[in-house]
């Protein structure tokens, strides 16, 4: 399957944005700060700014890998206030956690967890509690604001139930309306991060999902951002992984914008791996070509056939 981007037939006309080099970094659905880390791999000028994750699990991981382990000072709140302030977060990344359960974790836990929240600058784990308000978006002459938002892919990725995640529908991969929501309220406030930035699964603008892919195109443009997708693969880019994934980039105006292009392959899997791995335990070369074959028959996770 060859990958593909949309076409702008104005994007000739658009000049390169003009943007502080200064980046304040806001991640929705952060997990693990994987944004943040392609931040300073690349050796970026960037500031973590605001997070919203849920998962105790990745906020913790966030905390050991992006600040050392930092846990704020909750002595001046109330168990209470405490409890309010990480209600929402999550045990099993698919539900929130009952406030019995939280409170069977135990005051230190509780502490704890909203201590390194405060040190991740997580306002808030449940995205649809977050506002405009939260993200203290300003001074924008000075900083680039830039909003990453690679929300839930159960519900459109083939491996998960495909329920989709049209407007209106109780689906984890719908929280992406949830960021709508608030960018129309940082558009009224004028406030709105000058760049967006997606990545998921390939059938996020599959044929089974085009509807709602195109429904969020338009809804950014009315704001006025100009969007570049594009489905790239991990090992184009120097990864010795076969993954594909969409990205998009959204930049508020009228801009232009390209993806890098494809590097040659220099590693292999073994290159990565701690300690000598013994051959039987690679996959022979026949047995991945027929699985690739496969899945292009298939149509691939974007549902487009090759």
């Amino acid at each position: 399957m060859e990958e593909y981007q949309q076409m702008n037939l104005f994007e000739a006309s658009y000049e390169k944005p003009r943007l502080p080099k200064h980046i304040r970094l806001i991640e929705f659905f952060a997990g693990i700060g994987a944004q943040a880390k392609a931040l300073e791999i690349l050796g970026a000028d960037f500031e973590h700014w605001r997070t919203c994750e849920w998962s105790w699990q990745s906020i913790t991981a966030y905390n050991a890998i992006h600040m050392g382990g930092k846990i704020e000072d909750t002595s001046n709140l109330t168990y209470e206030e405490v409890l309010a302030r990480i209600f929402g977060v999550s045990n099993d990344y698919n539900k929130p956690m009952t406030e019995k359960q939280l409170r069977a974790k135990g005051e230190k836990w509780a502490r704890t967890l909203l201590g390194r929240m405060m040190a991740n600058h997580n306002v808030c784990p449940d995205v649809s509690r977050l506002h405009a308000e939260d993200l203290g978006i300003v001074q924008r002459e000075s900083n680039t604001y830039c909003l990453t938002y690679s929300f839930p892919c159960q519900d459109i990725s083939n491996a998960g139930l495909l329920a989709g995640y049209e407007k209106g529908k109780s689906t984890r991969s719908g929280l992406l309306w949830e960021v709508e929501r608030i960018l129309r309220e940082c558009q009224s406030l004028d406030c709105l991060p000058q760049v967006l930035v997606m990545e998921n699964v390939p059938g996020v603008c599959g044929s089974k999902n085009i509807n709602p892919w195109n429904d969020w195109l338009y809804s950014l443009e009315k704001m006025g951002y100009t969007n570049y997708y594009k489905i790239l693969n991990a090992k184009d880019f120097g990864i010795p992984q076969n993954r594909r994934r969409c990205f998009m980039v959204s930049i508020l105006g009228k801009a232009s914008f390209t993806f890098p292009k494809k590097q040659q392959l220099k590693y292999r899997l073994k290159d990565f791996i701690y300690g000598k791995v013994a051959e039987s335990y690679y996959l022979p070369d026949d047995l991945v070509r027929d699985f690739e074959k496969y899945v292009d028959e298939k149509g691939g996770e974007d549902g487009n056939p090759s």
